[in-house]
């Protein structure tokens, strides 16, 4: 197993123990090796996709959607045989993604799991506690200054900092891991029963 680690964003790719000898059983079945692999990596990788994804949204408090965060989670093909995952380093997202709700003093969020809610003072999502106004669609503002304006909005934190913060990228690694074992040799039985069959 490998790791890749870059500015602005982590990738995970996978190299399978014993590739040689699963490459070979592989061939005692089928005749396009390569296809079998990329099939392989590419539920492995679908997977990854997934459970990255309802780690995050199980391990911290907010609302947004795992559909949401899939699309912020890349997929592509590494040659021949192989595939990437790779979770950008996106900007963070609005406070209001983190169970925000306004209260007398400001703006109370949850943005650990394991952790009580937290709180942006003076921060507001309308006009008054329990109003939010439509057009802001609950998105967390506060002022700069003492003035009315201007306001700025305030944000959470991104996907790529929640996964990195808690060290989630072994586990990730090793789920995979163990994903594409079974996969491999779910491959090789049904590619040893087609077989049988064609005699």
């Amino acid at each position: 197993m490998a790791k890749i680690k870059t500015t602005g964003h982590i990738s995970y790719s996978w190299k399978v123990q014993g590739l040689e000898r699963l490459v070979e059983t592989l061939a005692t079945v089928t005749a396009n090796v390569d296809k079998e692999m990329r099939v392989i990596t590419g539920k492995t990788a679908t997977k990854t996709k997934k459970w990255i994804a309802k780690d995050i949204q199980k391990n911290f408090g907010f609302n947004t959607t795992q559909k949401k965060l899939l699309t912020l989670i890349k997929k592509e093909k590494k040659g021949l045989t192989a595939h990437k995952v790779t979770l950008p380093h996106e900007r963070r997202l609005p406070l209001r993604d983190f169970a925000a709700r306004q209260i007398k003093a400001g703006v109370s969020y949850k943005l650990d799991s394991r952790k009580g809610r937290e709180l942006a003072p003076g921060a507001f999502q309308g006009p008054k506690p329990g109003v939010m106004k439509v057009s802001w669609k609950g998105r967390v503002f506060k002022r700069t200054t003492k003035k009315r304006l201007p306001i700025v909005q305030l944000h959470g934190a991104s996907p790529w900092g929640i996964f990195t913060k808690r060290k989630r990228l072994d586990a990730a690694v090793y789920m995979a891991g163990q994903f594409m074992g079974e996969e491999a040799a779910k491959r090789y039985r049904w590619l040893k029963l087609k077989q049988s069959r064609s005699f």
